[in-house]
């Protein structure tokens, strides 16, 4: 079954209203949470029942029904005990809080109730959590993966100070270490991976390095001034795979089965489409072709490029030169 982001939203717009007010009138919720009866009854109300682990039992998460023209729901037990959040955790609930409660855009008593639960999570943070909160636009989180590395900790030094750095990175599908020279803007923690934002001094433009493909780095003398056009929250929430400005080729590429579902899963949503219920057309732009082609092997027959045809050219080679060596 595939939703879109707008069911799940709307499913949850509803279900703080219910529970609130059990026994709720559908008219008085179409009305309260600015969706049709209609919608309520055939889209989010099955949808609510299949919040279960297989076979979909709706005891296990939520159980919502209507009796005549009354809603009513109820939560697993399990929902009951406190939740334990990481800091990571805790600072994206509080920043999604702080998104969803601007003025005239929620019923008045869920909004308020956000708020609420906003200072909450203010009140209860430690100071040194707290920080993070207060100062967004450096994103630097304590339970970074990475926590330990000698690296990251000279990577965060170099963000606090505004000092350049000296790395050798292995970019993903080369085998070639390179030395770069590049001003770290912030750290980002993605997917359980740690980026580093950059402004790249050979690309001369905001390039986006891993932590974990950095070999050695060194902090140097110099000092840098961020580009003005960085905004970490924006790349936080738009993801890393922006084109580039020196980007030359744009690849058009087709996915099925399981690659399809896991790419729509972790691609920017600006980058597929499904063509219909088993193929994803996926567009993206690169100024490093064989990166596309190897990365592409990965998925196997189920990822084919379509476009350009020097692409298709260039994986053929690829192909012969495997086959080549296993002969």
């Amino acid at each position: 079954m595939n939703l879109s982001l707008e069911t799940v939203l709307r499913c949850l717009d509803i279900l703080p209203l219910v529970r609130e007010n059990q026994g709720i009138q559908l008219a008085e919720l179409a009305q309260r949470s600015g969706i049709d009866e209609k919608t309520i009854v055939d889209q989010l109300i099955p949808t609510l029942m299949l919040c279960g682990a297989p076979p979909y039992m709706p005891h296990d998460y939520v159980s919502i029904w209507l009796e005549g023209d009354h809603v009513y729901v109820e939560f697993a037990d399990h929902f009951r005990r406190p939740v334990t959040l990481l800091p990571v955790e805790i600072t994206a609930l509080h920043l999604a809080l702080t998104s969803a409660a601007r003025p005239g855009e929620h019923d008045p008593a869920v909004r308020r109730r956000i708020e609420q639960l906003r200072e909450k999570i203010e009140r209860a943070l430690p100071p040194q959590q707290r920080v993070f909160l207060e100062e967004s636009n450096r994103i630097s989180l304590s339970d970074h993966p990475d926590q330990g590395s000698p690296i990251l900790e000279q990577v965060r030094r170099a963000v606090a100070e505004r000092r350049k750095i000296e790395i050798e990175y292995l970019s993903f599908g080369d085998s070639r270490i390179k030395t770069r020279v590049a001003h770290p803007h912030a750290i980002l923690v993605r997917d359980g991976v740690t980026y580093l934002p950059c402004f790249d001094e050979l690309r001369d433009h905001l390039v986006t390095f891993r932590l974990d493909r950095i070999n050695q780095v060194r902090v140097l003398g110099d000092h840098f001034e961020p580009v003005d056009s960085f905004d970490v929250e924006k790349l936080a929430r738009e993801g890393f795979s922006r084109p580039a400005e020196d980007d030359e080729f744009d690849v058009r590429l087709e996915a099925r089965g399981s690659a399809a579902r896991q790419l729509a899963e972790t691609l920017d949503q600006r980058q597929w489409r499904w063509l219909d219920d088993e193929r994803l057309e996926i567009r993206l732009a690169t100024s490093r072709p064989r990166s596309v082609v190897r990365w592409s092997f990965r998925f196997g027959p189920d990822l084919v490029i379509v476009e350009p045809e020097s692409l298709r050219e260039l994986a053929r080679e690829e192909l012969a030169e495997i086959a080549g060596r296993h002969s």
